[in-house]
């Protein structure tokens, strides 16, 4: 049973206790104390400014601080360099085995010449090695600090007066990240340091009531040391202030000199030149995946009576687009497809590919003939890019009453189609035609034919057949090879096939470049005692 005495001796330790942490806490230097065993039991001062990697239950010989790690043997002042600071450490032994760490910032050289060039360096090489906006703005915060300043926060304004605020205020926490909040518009026009940016020189000033207990409070903790000078420093871009860094040091820290402001102004704006070429690119991505959206070929639809497969390989994986297309869709007699690739590569080639899918959509409205429509899209290309041209199977197909489907199928140049028969066996579906979009009187073949139930029609670019061997003399996969791999595919369902294929080529290419692929399979879709059989 704890008496009435004892407690009260041990709440008077504990107060004690507390009393001595938080005047250590108010030293200007950094305090570490470690037990017998080296472990830290705790930091103080600006310890979490000058050392911000050591954290309670560290081993102070796995540290920056390691020389201190054995204060019996330590009867001198120790100089040390961490994170761009020059320090001054010594140790002295306690009472009960364990000993104590003082850190200090000793005066440096001033931040002109070779100092300034190094950061300014560092700074421009970490700026730039990401295009992600976010990513460059938290390195914009972190790498001032500890060298220039304890704190350092981004504030980005928006259109609308509100600002995005990002800071780093490292506290010696492990895993501790880059603290982030938002202040609406009412907030931001409150701010003195914010509208002290917008002039053309960046201004040092000491901490206002108003910023201290509305604005600093936001983003320092609470257990963070009074903040001391300010400096404020617009970002500019192009079109003007996008934001402002702002610098904080804390009490007891020397305010800035005019080198500090100097070299700080010009690492803004070199912060200013990353977050600008990232923003840059982060939009014009954003634009090209909109515009690529719109390229890419859709998911094939699923209907009833008709089993769809398809693969899809750009020349440039990075793109997702290129000169080879497919489409189906599906209409009120049964579905409409088509198969084409045009002239070029990459983005040049998916502008006309484009052209020619939007062109058909609107055309079939008006033709659903195969042929018909061929030649009505070539007179489109002439009149608007008479130097380019595509190859193209067009077809449509109906279920009729057998259980197959009847083809109506017609080609611009391209390659003829290839029918899997339930036996194994492949066919051609003899097709002749000129490219479409290269001559006025341009001549096109069509063909009707049925599909039976158990076979499947494929359709592909010459991208499969002049598929070149990754290995050995870069042989072309070729016609023979892919009718007798088709051949190994009967059986099997469209959507397996067109995998089957796509997979086939992929190893024979090993990882070699190779043109634009496009596969598409269809056949009747098969009824359950059929299925069986």
């Amino acid at each position: 049973m704890e008496t009435t005495g004892t407690t009260s001796t041990k709440r008077g330790k504990e107060a004690t206790t507390g009393t001595l942490d938080a005047a250590i806490d108010g030293v200007d230097e950094a305090v570490v104390i470690c037990d017998r065993t080296a472990t830290v039991q705790s930091v103080h001062g600006t310890a979490r400014q000058l050392v911000p990697e050591i954290a309670p239950g560290d081993d102070i010989a796995q540290s920056p601080l390691a020389p201190l790690a054995r204060p019996e043997r330590q009867t001198r002042q120790h100089r040390l360099r961490h994170n761009g600071l020059d320090l001054s450490a010594k140790s002295k032994p306690l009472r009960d085995g364990g000993f104590a760490c003082y850190v200090t910032e000793t005066a440096s050289a001033p931040w002109t010449g070779r100092r300034r060039a190094e950061f300014l360096g560092e700074a421009t090489k970490l700026l730039n090695a990401s295009l992600r906006v976010e990513r460059v703005i938290r390195t914009a915060v972190q790498l001032p600090v500890p060298r220039l300043a304890a704190a350092c926060c981004y504030a980005a304004i928006a259109p609308d007066g509100s600002a995005r605020w990002w800071n780093w205020y490292p506290t010696g926490q492990r895993g501790e990240e880059v603290t982030t909040g938002e202040w609406d518009s009412a907030t931001v026009s409150g701010m003195g340091w914010l509208s002290a940016s917008t002039l053309a020189e960046p201004r040092a000033f000491e901490p206002w009531p108003g910023d201290i207990d509305g604005i600093l409070d936001d983003i320092l903790p609470a257990e963070a040391p009074r903040p001391g000078a300010l400096l404020a420093v617009p970002v500019r871009a192009v079109s003007g202030v996008v934001g402002v860094l702002l610098f904080i040091r804390t009490t007891g820290q020397a305010p800035f000199d005019e080198d500090e402001t100097d070299v700080l102004r010009e690492f803004a704006n070199r912060a200013a030149t990353a977050i600008g070429s990232a923003t840059l690119y982060q939009y014009q991505a954003h634009t090209a995946a909109i515009l690529k959206s719109g390229l890419v070929p859709a998911p094939l639809p699923h209907p009833a009576d008709i089993s769809l497969g398809a693969a899809y390989r750009c020349a440039h994986e990075a793109d997702r687009i290129g000169g080879d297309y497919y489409e189906v869709t599906e209409t009120t007699e049964g579905l409409g497809f088509l198969l084409g690739d045009v002239c070029g590569k990459g983005a040049e080639a998916a502008v006309l590919t484009g052209l020619v899918r939007q062109s058909i959509h609107a055309l079939r409205r008006v033709q659903p003939c195969p042929v018909q429509l061929l030649r009505l899209l070539n007179d489109v290309l002439m009149e608007t890019i008479p130097e380019k041209f595509t190859t193209l199977i067009l077809g449509r197909a109906e279920r009729n009453s057998a259980g197959g489907l009847d083809l109506e199928l017609a080609s611009g140049g391209h390659p003829c189609p290839l029918i899997l028969h339930r036996d194994g066996t492949v066919t051609d579906v003899v097709l002749r035609g000129m490219f479409v979009g290269a001559l006025r009187q341009a001549v096109f073949d069509s063909v009707a034919l049925t599909l039976a139930p158990g076979e499947t029609l494929l359709l592909y670019s010459d991208g499969v057949t002049e598929a070149r061997r990754g290995v050995l003399n870069g042989e072309m996969f070729g016609e023979e090879r892919l009718r007798d791999l088709l051949a190994e595919c009967a059986g099997l369902p469209a959507e397996a096939t067109a995998a089957r294929l796509e997979q086939a080529i992929g190893d024979w290419l090993g990882g070699n470049r190779h043109d634009d692929i496009a596969i598409l399979a269809l056949q009747p879709r098969l009824s359950r005692p059929e299925e069986g059989r």
